[in-house]
């Protein structure tokens, strides 16, 4: 019996987030609060480019996919292809202009989300990332490319 309540007090008290965790975790909320990431859905994802495009702003659309898959799949219109595979992936995006709005996407969400973690640890400002990918963007009816 004690042994059992010796590990309740430890669990308990194991529970509590101690004084360096929280000013830990407040210092990586401040961070993440600098930029802006935010999953969007497809009516979203082409409501914010529109919007953008009627009041003149830039923008830039980036497309994460591998060639085959443009090929495959097509694209959205004006978006440059960076391959997320690619060993200098983040090299290359480095070179993106970090204080416009950056759309990414790619077949179904995945390596666009990892993407815009990268992006937002390289300093953009605005990222959104497109929910579902182009599969989800198609099934929606919405034009892509195709070559």
């Amino acid at each position: 019996m004690r042994y059992f309540i010796f590990m309740a007090m430890i669990a308990l008290m194991s529970c509590k987030s101690s004084p360096q965790q929280t000013t830990e975790q407040n210092a990586v909320q401040e961070v993440v609060s600098e930029g802006k990431m935010e999953l969007l859905s497809g009516e979203e994802f082409q409501g914010k480019m529109d919007a953008l495009t009627e009041n003149n702003k830039e923008f830039t659309l980036l497309d994460v996919r591998t060639p085959a898959e443009l090929h495959a799949d097509g694209y959205l219109e004006n978006s440059i292809n960076i391959n997320f595979n690619d060993a200098d992936f983040a090299a290359q995006i480095s070179h993106l202009d970090k204080d416009i709005p950056l759309f990414v996407y790619c077949r179904s969400g995945g390596r666009s989300g990892k993407s815009c973690a990268i992006l937002s640890d390289l300093g953009f400002k605005e990222v959104y990332d497109l929910d579902g990918g182009i599969i989800q963007w198609k099934a929606e009816g919405k034009p892509v490319v195709n070559e």
